[in-house]
């Protein structure tokens, strides 16, 4: 919407409506933020520029109130080039700090993407919002293992672990230690980092010494070897 290629610096001719905002006042900020109206600052990533105000994004990010209240040279610069994130990251980021409702649908965006830029800018709403869109999309709200949601909590583990989801994170484990005969013989299991695979592996242990009775289904489900070597 509002991010422009350089060569076409026409407002964006997006609705505003079209797009869910969280309420009226966010619905107004949407509008100006997509017709470009008034903007005091262009965000540079690449061949992309994306306009924007500066208040609402001081007024939204730490990270920006930093940046264009304090000594940095930007403070006083009309363009600021970013790096380390996506042009496609940055147009969730922008449009959930002008008050959008985010489309998280993986098949929409690159939620670890998404992930890493609401980190770096302080978004905790949005961290928040790519944790819930994790345990729908990818760990099925953690019901009974499917081959899908056994690669989703997989995928989803490293990513609480990196960006401290612990709510997340603690599901995410729970799930894995009660089916463990299912997880631990997913390919994507051994491509796990060594220390989340030991997290899991003490995770089942630990829920083996609360409820002894599941020792005898541990043995005949996984190779004795095998989890002796994990251990």
């Amino acid at each position: 919407p509002a991010g422009i290629s350089l060569e076409d610096a026409t407002p964006s001719s997006e609705d505003s409506s079209e797009i869910p905002s969280c309420c009226p006042l966010g619905k107004d900020i949407l509008h100006m933020y997509l017709q470009g109206d008034d903007h005091d600052v262009s965000l540079k990533i690449d061949s992309t520029s994306f306009r924007a105000h500066k208040c609402i994004l001081c007024a939204r990010s730490g990270y920006f109130a930093a940046m264009l209240s304090g000594p940095w040279s930007e403070s006083n610069s009309d363009e600021i080039e970013l790096i380390g994130v996506a042009p496609e990251a940055m147009e969730i980021i922008l449009l959930y700090m002008y008050g959008a409702v985010p489309n998280l649908d993986p098949s929409q965006c690159n939620i670890t993407h998404v992930l890493a830029a609401a980190d770096m800018y302080g978004l905790c709403g949005l961290m928040e919002s790519v944790a819930y869109a994790l345990r729908r999309y990818y760990c099925h709200f953690f019901h009974k293992p499917c081959t899908d949601c056994c690669n989703g909590v997989l995928f989803t583990l490293p990513l609480a672990s990196t960006y401290g989801l612990e709510e997340l994170w603690r599901k995410a484990l729970k799930w894995t230690a009660k089916h463990f005969a299912r997880v631990w013989s997913n390919k994507q299991f051994s491509l796990l980092p060594q220390e989340i695979q030991k997290k899991c592996v003490d995770t089942c242990i630990e829920g083996i010494v609360r409820e002894p009775f599941h020792l005898s289904f541990l043995f005949h489900s996984v190779n004795l070897t095998e989890f002796q070597n994990r251990c």
